[in-house]
């Protein structure tokens, strides 16, 4: 979506503003001229954006032990009550985690069972998947992360 309003500031000075006076109300109206090329460039990138496959995200506890696997960013915030974009961020590696737990994209390369849920480690799986730069809490600070947002 953003990569759309980037093309489309792009062709702000193509835009064309009225106003007009309706009933005591002012009225504007944006009409932007696009050509072509540019209209199928849009097209193309939201079409990108909506095929595009949920990535199933991986839920570790602060014990860092895995809990469940969801089906996308959306379920896994919604499911652990956290911040729609911290649960990304978290995923991603820009964050350590959001709301007393952890995140992680399912990797291609890793293969996930049923057996797996309450014994895989956030490391273990980290180094499964050669990812040796993350940084962890201690069990301690995420138990206390955690009923610090609760009294709020």
């Amino acid at each position: 979506m953003f990569q759309i309003r980037a093309l489309l500031s792009e062709y702000t000075r193509l835009m064309k503003i009225f106003t007009n006076q309706y009933n005591g109300l002012k009225i504007t109206i944006v009409v932007i001229q696009i050509n072509q090329k540019m209209k199928t460039k849009i097209i193309k990138k939201i079409n990108e954006g909506y095929n595009r496959p949920a990535k199933q995200v991986l839920v570790f506890n602060g014990a860092k032990l895995l809990l469940g696997i969801v089906r996308s960013v959306r379920g896994a915030a919604e499911l652990t009550g956290a911040n729609l974009q911290a649960v990304s961020f978290a995923c991603t590696g820009r964050i350590i985690s959001s709301n007393g737990f952890y995140y992680r994209h399912v990797h291609p390369n890793v293969s996930i069972e049923m057996e797996d849920l309450g014994t895989l480690r956030l490391r273990d799986y980290d180094e499964l998947c050669g990812d040796t730069t993350r940084k962890y809490h201690t069990v301690h600070k995420m138990a206390r992360n955690k009923a610090a947002k609760k009294n709020i």
